[in-house]
């Protein structure tokens, strides 16, 4: 039995915020998903080239991580 992979793009990035927290993006099978979701000023450029290499407009997954539970 033969298994074939499907080949996916798939992207990850940290976004330098300049302040304390992070940011995090993953984009896999035309779905972008931003992990830990802080926005600064700083980020939101990086933030818009991204959705835009991934030829996406918008962000289909919000993750917020909770620490300390």
């Amino acid at each position: 039995m033969k298994i074939e992979l499907k080949p996916i793009k798939t992207r990850f990035r940290a976004y330098q915020l300049c302040e304390p927290g992070s940011s995090f993006s993953y984009f896999a099978d035309n779905h972008f998903t931003l992990i830990e979701a802080k926005l600064t000023d700083n980020s939101y450029a990086s933030l818009v080239a991204e959705l835009k290499a991934c030829e996406k407009t918008t962000i289909d997954t919000r993750a917020i991580v909770k620490s300390g539970v």
